[in-house]
């Protein structure tokens, strides 16, 4: 999947304990799926302004807006692929 340079970064930054997203790493379709997911919620959050520690604490609400889009854009280019709820493993 083709991401800009951007993109990647909020992808990998969403990294944790074991799980950590790499660019030209392969991962699994479950493990996009959580990708997504987990880009969601922080959209959310960032939109209410509640994501602190870090550049969301320093943004207008048209900042955090578009933030907020651009995570649901990546979200939407996974979904997109991989149809979570199709019933695929």
């Amino acid at each position: 999947m083709a991401f800009t340079r951007q993109d990647w970064e909020e992808v990998c930054a969403l990294g944790f304990d074991d799980f950590h997203p790499e660019h030209g790493k392969p991962m699994t379709r479950a493990g996009w799926v959580a990708v997504g997911h987990m880009l969601l919620g922080k959209a959310e959050r960032v939109e209410r302004g509640l994501y602190g520690g870090g550049a969301g604490e320093d943004m207008d609400m048209e900042e955090c807006l578009a933030w907020a889009n651009q995570l649901r854009g990546i979200a939407d280019k996974i979904f997109d692929k991989f149809k979570p709820g199709d019933g695929q493993v």
